[in-house]
């Protein structure tokens, strides 16, 4: 099952988009891509990011240009006030869908697999195997006919982290052999950026 066929939106008609951000660290930093993409694949709007716990905190300490941030408590009466004409949730999230539709968001598009798939206008499915952020993102992206241009450089990403950010990772999924290899090399070159630093990763299993 994949990508749904839906009538792809014009750029110039997208005024203001938002998209709800997972709470998590790790996601969030990954979703530094999608935000940057969204910036340059529409220069002319407003975009703005919601999140809340962790990812929120990222968000506002390391910003990125053109990047709106919102808390998600009362995000209600700030899409109220901002109207977007599209709404992404790159994850599932029942609760904010069935927000962007009654605030009336005309385009929502996102992750299928939640109580309310009948409410988005853009369905797009899981496919296995892909990255859950990068590859999911850069089709959701597609439906606004804008290109996910960018990339994570992990290396790169955590040399320009705050000297005050603490980092915590670990695999989701038991086939998410940890992520310790991943990491390993830009927190020993970032040492001189962070106070202290320390890698707690281990292989997630399922409990019987």
């Amino acid at each position: 099952m994949g990508q749904e066929k839906s009538h792809r939106l014009e750029i110039a008609k997208i005024k203001t988009l938002v998209i709800f951000l997972p709470p998590t660290l790790g996601d969030t930093i990954n979703h530094r891509a999608t935000l940057r993409s969204l910036c340059s694949g529409l220069p002319n709007a407003k975009i703005i990011a919601i999140s809340s716990g962790l990812g929120l905190e990222i968000l506002h300490i390391w910003p990125i240009a053109g990047v709106q941030i919102l808390p998600r408590k009362n995000a209600w009466f700030h899409l109220l006030r901002a109207q977007p004409d599209v709404a992404l949730f790159p994850y599932i999230q029942n609760k904010f869908i069935r927000l962007a539709s009654r605030l009336k968001i005309p385009t929502r598009i996102g992750l299928t697999g939640g109580k309310h798939d009948d409410l988005l206008t853009h369905r797009i499915a899981k496919i296995p195997g892909e990255h859950q952020i990068f590859d999911l993102s850069a089709r959701m992206l597609t439906e606004i006919n804008t290109d996910y241009r960018e990339n994570i450089n992990i290396e790169s990403e955590f040399l320009n982290l705050p000297p005050t950010i603490a980092i915590m990772t670990g695999g989701s999924e038991p086939q998410k052999n940890g992520p310790s290899n991943t990491f390993k090399k830009p927190l020993s070159i970032s040492k001189t950026k962070i106070t202290k630093s320390s890698t707690l990763a281990a292989p997630m299993k399922k409990v019987p």
